[in-house]
């Protein structure tokens, strides 16, 4: 289960997994403007959800289960 958490990053067209056994290093960032940012990474996020939310849209979902707002609302905001 841990493995399929770790992060993976772009290391000279390699792919890395990052690990605290194998830590971020300098070259993983990018320096702009005085600011520093993330080299692409791959990451494999894993949920887990209720069986009444599979097959349906992230619409329908919210819809259903957060009643306070209508159908287009949720349309509008998360489209």
């Amino acid at each position: 289960m841990m493995m399929m958490m770790m992060m993976m990053m772009m290391k000279n067209n390699n792919i890395v997994w990052q690990t605290p056994a194998n830590p971020p290093e300098p070259n993983d960032y990018i320096f702009r403007n005085g600011r520093r940012h993330v080299r692409p990474y791959y990451f494999e996020f894993i949920s887990h959800v209720k069986s009444r939310w599979a097959g349906k849209t992230i619409v329908d979902l919210f819809t259903e289960e957060f009643r306070g707002r209508s159908y287009d609302y949720y349309f509008f905001h998360l489209s």
